[in-house]
Protein backbone atom coordinates (compact mmCIF):
# COMPACT_ATOMS: atom_id res chain seq x y z
CA UNK A 1 0.00 0.00 0.00
CA UNK A 2 2.85 2.35 0.86
CA UNK A 3 4.48 2.04 -2.58
CA UNK A 4 1.23 2.66 -4.42
CA UNK A 5 0.60 5.82 -2.32
CA UNK A 6 4.06 7.20 -3.18
CA UNK A 7 3.46 6.44 -6.85
CA UNK A 8 0.18 8.37 -6.87
CA UNK A 9 1.86 11.31 -5.11
CA UNK A 10 4.63 11.44 -7.73
CA UNK A 11 2.07 11.26 -10.56
CA UNK A 12 0.01 14.11 -9.12
CA UNK A 13 3.10 16.27 -8.55
CA UNK A 14 4.26 15.50 -12.10
CA UNK A 15 0.85 16.53 -13.44
CA UNK A 16 0.98 19.72 -11.40
CA UNK A 17 4.49 20.45 -12.69
CA UNK A 18 3.40 19.89 -16.31
CA UNK A 19 0.37 22.13 -15.77
CA UNK A 20 2.59 24.86 -14.31
CA UNK A 21 4.98 24.63 -17.27
CA UNK A 22 2.15 24.83 -19.81
CA UNK A 23 0.61 27.78 -17.94
CA UNK A 24 4.00 29.51 -17.81
CA UNK A 25 4.53 29.04 -21.56
CA UNK A 26 1.00 30.28 -22.25
CA UNK A 27 1.46 33.44 -20.18
CA UNK A 28 4.84 34.16 -21.82
CA UNK A 29 3.38 33.65 -25.32
CA UNK A 30 0.34 35.84 -24.58
CA UNK A 31 2.59 38.58 -23.17
CA UNK A 32 4.81 38.46 -26.26
CA UNK A 33 1.77 38.54 -28.53
CA UNK A 34 0.41 41.56 -26.66
CA UNK A 35 3.73 43.39 -26.99
CA UNK A 36 3.88 42.54 -30.69
CA UNK A 37 0.35 43.85 -31.27
CA UNK A 38 1.12 47.09 -29.41
CA UNK A 39 4.34 47.48 -31.40
CA UNK A 40 2.56 46.97 -34.73
CA UNK A 41 -0.22 49.40 -33.78
CA UNK A 42 2.35 52.07 -32.87
CA UNK A 43 4.20 51.43 -36.13
CA UNK A 44 1.00 51.85 -38.16
CA UNK A 45 0.00 55.08 -36.44
CA UNK A 46 3.49 56.53 -36.96
CA UNK A 47 3.55 55.64 -40.67
CA UNK A 48 0.27 57.51 -41.32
Amino acid sequence: MQGRWECSISISSLTLFTFKMVWLQFSVISTLTELLVVYLMNKQTKSK
